[in-house]
C-alpha cells in the first residue's frame, strides 16, 4: 500500500531499512505477543506506590524490562474499552502495538542500529531504546519526550535495566522549539505514533530535516517511523516531508498487518 505522496526511492551506500528486513516472516522477526506494558497495582495504592516494572516480549526469547508509573493499568483499561486517551491521561503511559513492533524490529535486526548515535522522538516507555540498548551495540542512544515523568522512566529503564553497553542520555524536546532539540549528530531517528496530531506534523518534519539533512558522510542517515495503516495524517507528512527535501518509503510492516514502516532520507 504506497501513499499518494510516495516518493520512489533512490540507491544508497547502505543498506537500507526494507533492504533489512525485507522476506522476514513474523516468525523470524521473532513471535512476540502484543499486550500492553502496564503496571500491576491497584487503583488504592497507585498514589504512593514506586514505578513498576513490566516485561515486554519480542519472542525467541527476547524481551525488555521497563519501569512503568503505577498508575498505568488504568490506561490501558481505557484503551481496551474504547475510551480516547489524551496526553494529560497519559498516552505515554502504555506500550502501543506501534512502539511494540518498532521495538522488537530492533531487538531483532540489530544492524538498524549498530555502530550509530540514535534519537528516539517521542519515545514515551522508551521500549524502542531499550530494545537498541540490550540488542546492539549502537555508539550512543539518546531518549526525547516532552513528558518529564515519562522520560525519566524510560531513561531509567534504559541504564538500569538493559545495563546499556552504550552511552544513554535523555533530553525533554518540544519539536516545535529547536532551542530543545539536543545538539548532537545523528545517524538514526527511531519513532512511533508520532503522526496522530495533525499540528504535530510540520514540526515533526523540521527536526526530521534538522538531523537528515546536509548528510555529508558516507553513511545515509535516516528515520524509521511505525505507525497505523489506516492513520489519516500520513499523506501529510509525505507532502510535507517532500517539500522539505526529505523522500519517505512506505511498506507493510512486517508480520503486522495492521501497521505502516516507513523509511525517511534525505534526497540524494
Amino acid at each position: 500500500m504506497k501513499s499518494l505522496f510516495f516518493i520512489p526511492r533512490t540507491l544508497f551506500a547502505v543498506l537500507s531499512v526494507s533492504q533489512v528486513v525485507h522476506g522476514l516472516s513474523a516468525s523470524q522477526l521473532g513471535n512476540g505477543r502484543y499486550e500492553p506494558a502496564v503496571g500491576k497495582s491497584t487503583t488504592e495504592l497507585e498514589k504512593t506506590l514506586p514505578p513498576v516494572v513490566s516485561t515486554v516480549d519480542f519472542g525467541q526469547d527476547k524481551f525488555v524490562n521497563l519501569f512503568l508509573p503505577a498508575n498505568s493499568r488504568q490506561f490501558a483499561e481505557k484503551a481496551e474499552k474504547g475510551v480516547k486517551i489524551t496526553t494529560q491521561d497519559g498516552r505515554g503511559d502504555v506500550v502501543w502495538p506501534a512502539g511494540f513492533s518498532l521495538s522488537r524490529l530492533i531487538a531483532h535486526c540489530p544492524s538498524l542500529v549498530d555502530g550509530k548515535n540514535v534519537l528516539e522522538l517521542g519515545c514515551g516507555l522508551g521500549a524502542a531504546s531499550a530494545a537498541a540498548c540490550k540488542y546492539a551495540r549502537p555508539n550512543h542512544v539518546a531518549l526525547s519526550d516532552r513528558d518529564k515523568s515519562s522520560l525519566a522512566l524510560a531513561y531509567a529503564s534504559c541504564v538500569q535495566l538493559q545495563r546499556s553497553r552504550s552511552s544513554v542520555s535523555r533530553c525533554c524536546m518540544d519539536w516545535s522549539d529547536p532551542t530543545t532539540w539536543p545538539a548532537q549528530d545523528y545517524n538514526v531517528l527511531l519513532a512511533a505514533d508520532v503522526l496522530y496530531e495533525k499540528a504535530s506534523i510540520n514540526p515533526l518534519v523540521c527536526v526530521l530535516q534538522h538531523y537528515l539533512c546536509n548528510n555529508d558522510d558516507d553513511n545515509a542517515k535516516r528515520a524509521v517511523i511505525v505507525d497505523p495503516i489506516h492513520q489519516v495524517n500520513r499523506d501529510a507528512f509525505c507532502f510535507a516531508a517532500y517539500k522539505a527535501g526529505l523522500e519517505v518509503e512506505q511498506e507493510i510492516f512486517p508480520g503486522s498487518p495492521d501497521l505502516m514502516l516507513l523509511s525517511v532520507y534525505q534526497f540524494a
